[in-house]
């Protein structure tokens, strides 16, 4: 279920202005997490319901996440991807991936991909994305102390946290 006017290229979401990148995690903020940089891309996925590796657009774009999406001022999964991956203002260590959080309270699920023949070619893949709840994440701790040096593609500097949130009050956060 994919909004028509959405182009791909191969496996991967064209952003509206028609690129694969749809942000970074840029090389200051990567030293700070101690993580790679690389860019944030969203893939076609898939959506199979009862499979427990289920992800990108395809996943995202499921009728009851798409209507939470709605909810919050989201056409579909491209435009909610393009809007956090642009405009993080937090960011908080999840296992082997990382959470991006913007101020319209949603919350975008990325792990690296890596590129066994070539690792500047690997890049963080958007799993999924849901609508966060502000109270939970109130009670995590500040990861760093100085993030002036620090900022996202819109400029701004992302606050970031070493927990990570894996339940919102009231909502789950479904990973996969």
């Amino acid at each position: 279920m994919t909004n028509t006017s959405t182009q791909y290229s191969g496996e991967f979401v064209f952003t509206k202005g028609g690129s694969i990148d749809f942000g970074e995690i840029p090389e200051d903020i990567a030293k700070t997490i101690k993580r790679q940089a690389g860019k944030i891309r969203l893939r076609i996925g898939k959506q199979v319901n009862g499979e427990k590796d289920n992800f990108g657009e395809c996943h995202i774009n499921r009728e009851t996440r798409l209507n939470q999406l709605n909810a919050i001022g989201y056409a579909d999964a491209r435009d909610a991807a393009e809007d956090i991956s642009m405009n993080y203002d937090e960011i908080y260590e999840n296992g082997i991936g990382l959470l991006l959080r913007n101020s319209n309270n949603a919350t975008a699920y990325i792990c690296i991909e890596p590129n066994l023949e070539n690792s500047e070619n690997d890049f963080y893949d958007i799993k999924t994305i849901t609508p966060s709840n502000d109270r939970y994440f109130k009670t995590k701790n500040g990861y760093g102390n100085d993030h002036s040096r620090l900022s996202n593609e819109s400029g701004s500097t992302p606050n970031l946290h070493q927990k990570t949130p894996r339940e919102f009050a009231g909502d789950s956060l479904c990973l996969l």
